[in-house]
């Protein structure tokens, strides 16, 4: 798998891969439970492609999974009960990790983590981010790339409504 970040060309794989990914969801055990035209929408895969945030895995030409990176705190983490204590220009989130159906259980998931940690390196203090309660495929997942899991937080998303979550900190 080759890991690079998205580029405007890939709108329309991205597009067609979020997709695939809420299309798929109704097969899934556990998942984001994303809506199509609300979360992820074009325009946050459009806002992610201009400001340089998307990174993906290529398999073949495909994109097989991808996420975004952004620089400070997310608003909906303000009043977490973070362990580690930062700046908020010393704190990265990622958002919108996905991993297509078709290449699910061969670690890209977990190689493009490790990317992005080493991207952030030297960059950032600690990532953050946040997984929907009882997701135990991404709690593997994350655990197993050194994320904490800080606790269960109350959080009201547009598509989903007051919903919980579970909030996760790597320190870099």
């Amino acid at each position: 798998m080759k890991i690079r970040k998205a580029e405007n060309t890939d709108l329309e794989k991205l597009l067609l891969l979020y997709d695939r990914v809420i299309d798929h969801q109704q097969y899934d055990e556990y998942g984001a439970s994303w809506t199509k035209g609300i979360y992820p929408a074009e325009s946050d895969i459009l806002n992610h492609l201009e400001n340089n945030t998307f990174y993906i895995g290529e398999v073949n030409g495909m994109i097989a999974c991808r996420c975004a990176v952004v620089a400070g705190e997310d608003d909906i983490y303000r009043k977490a009960d973070w362990i580690t204590k930062a700046d908020e220009d010393e704190i990265a989130v990622i958002h919108l990790l996905a991993v297509d159906h078709e290449f699910r259980g061969r670690g890209y998931a977990s190689r493009l983590v490790e990317f992005v940690k080493n991207e952030l390196k030297g960059k950032f203090k600690v990532i953050h981010l946040d997984v929907l309660a009882g997701n135990m495929p991404a709690d593997r997942l994350y655990r197993k790339a050194g994320f904490t899991c800080i606790g269960r937080y109350p959080v009201w998303y547009e598509d989903l409504g007051n919903t919980a979550v579970d909030l996760y900190e790597c320190v870099l």
